[in-house]
């Protein structure tokens, strides 16, 4: 019997992405994988955090949620796709790693007094086909 690994499977694991973080697919490159777990989350009232407590403590704040999020979603056997203002993209093999890091996330943020009442999390989750480019 021959073992095989598939790309979705590569792609997403934390120690492939951090090790060629910086390979890109060519311009005009397309890149299909099936069954892909794809978690999304938001942080809200972020722009609230700003505006009451100033810059510096929200992009502290910031900075420790990518942190934590960074952390599970690696334990969880995914990677962190990219991330955008306050939110994160990450990647999956499978449907139940990206539940079950939305459900420590969501347990570590509401039971935390250092992440403050207003630090909520949005999470969102896809299974399917996707298409990978670099624009």
């Amino acid at each position: 019997r021959q073992e095989a690994i598939y790309a979705t499977e590569v792609t997403s694991s934390h120690d492939f992405r951090t090790l060629f973080a910086h390979e890109t697919l060519k311009d005009g490159e397309k890149v299909q994988a099936s069954n892909v777990t794809i978690l999304f989350t938001d942080l809200m009232n972020s722009t609230d955090l700003y505006l009451q407590e100033g810059d510096e403590f929200a992009i502290g704040q910031l900075m420790s949620h990518f942190k934590i999020i960074q952390q599970i979603v690696a334990e969880e056997r995914g990677g962190i796709v990219k991330t955008i203002g306050d939110s994160v993209m990450a990647v999956f093999k499978e449907p139940v790693s990206a539940l079950k890091s939305v459900e420590r996330i969501q347990q570590i943020f509401s039971s935390s007094t250092a992440m403050g009442d207003s630090f909520k999390l949005k999470a969102g989750i896809h299974l399917g086909n996707c298409t990978a480019v670099n624009l």
